[in-house]
Parts: C-alpha cells; sequence; structure tokens
C-alpha cells in the first residue's frame, strides 16, 4: 500500500510554464521541509532532498550518456508526485539546488545515488527586485544560473487595495501567472515608493503583515497571498470559531463595522 514516488522535471526554463518529463523507479528516499517555526512568523522557503537511484549514473551532470544530459542543471524545476489509490499528490515543487553524487560503498556501482537538493520558488523571488529597469536574464542558459533579476520600473503605488497591489508585482515579474494567486485583498494601503533594490519577496511579505495574512508557497510550488480570513479554511492554524473579513463573499464571515467612541 506504499505510495508510488514519481521524479519529474521540466524541459523549459525557470520562469517558463514547465513542460514535464517523467521518470518513473528511480526515487529511494524523499524529505520535505516547509511552513513556519510559529504562528506570527514569516513562512520560511520549501526545500527537499530527493535521494535517487544513481546505478548507471544517469542523474550526473557530468555523464555525456546519460538519458538526462543539458537537463540536470541549477535552477532546473522538479517535482515530486506521489500516487496512492489512483489519486495523485503533489509532495514538492521547486527548483533544484545541486545534484550531489554520492558513489556506491562496498557492492560495486549498484547503490551510488544521487542527492537532489531543491528549494521553491521563495529563492526566486529573492532575486527579482523592485526599483530597477533591466529585464530578467540568465547569466548562462546551459548551467541555468541566474542573473539579478528585476523588475521594469520605477515603481510608486497610489492608495490602492492590497490585493491590487500585489497583483500589479507579481505581473510585472517574470513568474508566469500560473505560479501565484492572490486573494481579494480589500483592505486599502497607504501610497508607497518602495527603497530601492527591495527584493519583490521583501515587499510581498510587507503586504502580507499590513493586511493580517500570509505569504505562502505551496506544494504545488504556487505562490499566494491570503487574506486574513484565510486561514479559517485552511489547516494552518486550526479551526475559527468567528473570524471578521472585509470580503463578505469570500467566507461567511463577520462584516467590520464602524465604531463610534464616546468618550
Amino acid at each position: 500500500d506504499f505510495p508510488t514516488l514519481e521524479l519529474l522535471y521540466s524541459l523549459t526554463g525557470p520562469f517558463e510554464e514547465p513542460a514535464w518529463v517523467a521518470v518513473e523507479g528511480c526515487i529511494r528516499a524523499v524529505s520535505v521541509t516547509r511552513g513556519r517555526s510559529e504562528e506570527t512568523s514569516a513562512w520560511e522557503a520549501g526545500t527537499a532532498e530527493i535521494v535517487l537511484g544513481n546505478g548507471e549514473r544517469q542523474f550526473d551532470p557530468g555523464n555525456p550518456d546519460s538519458p538526462h544530459v543539458g537537463y540536470l542543471t541549477v535552477n532546473r524545476r522538479v517535482r515530486v508526485e506521489a500516487t496512492y489509490a489512483t489519486v495523485k499528490y503533489v509532495l514538492f515543487d521547486g527548483f533544484a539546488d545541486r545534484w550531489e553524487q554520492v558513489p556506491g560503498s562496498g557492492q560495486a556501482n549498484n547503490y551510488a545515488e544521487c542527492s537532489l537538493v531543491a528549494t521553491d520558488v521563495s529563492k526566486l523571488l529573492g532575486r527579482i527586485r523592485m526599483e530597477a529597469t533591466d529585464a530578467l536574464i540568465l547569466d548562462d542558459v546551459t548551467d541555468g544560473v541566474l542573473g539579478e533579476a528585476t523588475l521594469a520600473g520605477p515603481y510608486e503605488f497610489a492608495e490602492e487595495n492590497a490585493g491590487s497591489r500585489a497583483r500589479t508585482i507579481l505581473r510585472s515579474s517574470a513568474l508566469p501567472e500560473s505560479m501565484w494567486r492572490v486573494d481579494p485583498a480589500t483592505t486599502v494601503l497607504v501610497a508607497d515608493r518602495p527603497e530601492v533594490d527591495t527584493p519583490i519577496s521583501e515587499y510581498l511579505e510587507r503586504i502580507a503583515a499590513s493586511i493580517g495574512g500570509d505569504l505562502v508557497v505551496t506544494a504545488d510550488g504556487t505562490v499566494n497571498l491570503w487574506d486574513r480570513w484565510r486561514w479559517s479554511y485552511v489547516g494552518t492554524a486550526g479551526t475559527s470559531t468567528g473570524t471578521w473579513s472585509d470580503s463578505r463573499a469570500a467566507i461567511d464571515g463577520f462584516p467590520y463595522r464602524e465604531v463610534d467612541l464616546v468618550a
């Protein structure tokens, strides 16, 4: 009854829609870490270590005879899926940090392994910066090494709702729209001009904090900006017994009311 594990990698670049190639029967172990250490802290980047059978050096970037030659690169988009009772689950979606070679020990080469270490899209968000004018580039297309990605700018935001501002930033980044989701987030933010060279991850975290929400990368590799009502039905903090919301359509929450204070 153990789930069937499958490795996928994309033939396309890190900021393009993925074209997945599946590799079956290669995963020996998977360890995934994501989330945050406490309820009030920011979500940390998700990481994965995927141990692959490598008896024929098929996952060795230095092997010219590998069936995956040219694709075992840094920042290659990778995904781990598990199939259980005919249902498929995504365990991790991110970008390769390194393909470590672990030679077999004492029993020929049959037990050689590759330790694929990867980080979710949080690491790419940290490379995309505000207040700059250059387009995203790859320093080395062959090895997939990212340069400092930047937004077309400079930016100066008028007073507007939080969801609109977040969507403006994400649309102007290199991430395809399929990789992010923003809640309505109707809280109005004051006019603002970000500091020079601010990573968009930092700025999006400020928006999330200002509306009492969260900036979260989920298992499928999607960047999510959750409004403060979202936690009540996503299993991150238990079940809410009373949730107030700016958007009554979002959930069956309590509306905010103006309060007159009398001295």
